[in-house]
Order: C-alpha cells, then structure tokens, then sequence
C-alpha cells in the first residue's frame, strides 16, 4: 500500500514538473518550415535559444536581430510567399542565419579567438556575419515600407482621378 502511494506521488509530481516545464525553442527545421507570417516569429525564439555562449558583440546584434525581426511580423503578414521579396527574406532568416550560427558553434571553444590565414578569427567573421544579416534586415524592412508607401499613394492617385475634384483634403 506504501509503495502504491509513493509511486502515485512520484508520477504525480513528474507531471507537475514536465507541465511546468518551458517549450522547447524552435530548432532550424521549425524556421525552414514555419508560413512567411510565423517566419519571424519563429526566428525570434530561434534567436532567444542561441543565445547562451555567444560572444557580447554577438549579443548585441542577436538583441537588434530580433528587434528588426519584430518589426518585419506584420508586413510578412500580407507579402506574397512566392514572391521574390519572401524568398529572399526566407533565405536569409531560416538557411543564413542558422547556417552561421551553427558554422560557428561547431568550431572548438578554443579556436573560437584564433586568428585565421586572413588574420579574422571565427568570432569575428561571426560577429561580421550578423552585421551583415542586420544590415540586409533593415534593407529588407525599408524596402517593404516603402512598397506599402508607394501603394497607398497610388491608390490615393487612383481615386483622386477617378472621384476626386481638383480639390485635396489638407
């Protein structure tokens, strides 16, 4: 009768814990997968996850990454997935990114500060690496807000010209 009791408390508090327990982040196959909306989302989280032993330059730009990412949600909303724009981002967010990520966690933590022939070690060419995918995020989020820009204000001209008076509103 003791055991019983002890071995329903045991499996009560294993529930307990693994109900309580934090989702796991998405790996690389959940960004590969994820519908351009949840794409940035997910690269979001997939962010956060890698996060622990990056070096702090690195941790800077993971922080403007997601930020940038943040931004990018509700225009992925409406963005055609075929589109030339949506691949672009797709490539870069869910294959890029990881792919240098995980190209720099493989190499051995004691190599990490080790010049190469070109003089760059592999934290450099990381911390380069993530520069680059901000900077291309940031070109990415413009353009997107200037294509939203460009198609109001030709939708305004449209219906000025076919309603409107030669009169605007202030």
């Amino acid at each position: 009768m003791a055991l019983a009791i002890a071995s329903a408390l045991m499996l009560l508090l294993t529930l307990l814990v693994l109900g309580r327990a934090e989702p796991r982040a998405p790996g690389r196959e959940a960004l590969t997968g994820a519908a351009l909306p949840d794409l940035a989302e997910e690269a979001v989280m997939w962010i956060a996850s890698q996060r622990r032993g990056l070096p702090p330059p690195a941790l800077d730009l993971a922080g403007s990454l997601g930020r940038r990412l943040d931004g990018l949600v509700p225009r992925l909303a409406w963005l055609d997935p075929r589109s030339p724009e949506a691949a672009s981002i797709r490539k870069l967010v869910a294959r890029e990114l990881p792919d240098l990520v995980e190209g720099w966690r493989a190499v051995p933590v004691s190599a990490r500060r080790v010049p190469h022939a070109n003089g760059r070690t592999p934290e450099d060419d990381l911390i380069n690496g993530l520069q680059l995918i901000d900077a291309e995020l940031a070109r990415a989020a413009g353009a997107l807000g200037r294509s939203s820009s460009d198609a109001i204000a030709v939708q305004g001209r449209y219906l000025d010209l076919k309603y409107g008076q030669d009169e605007r509103l202030p």
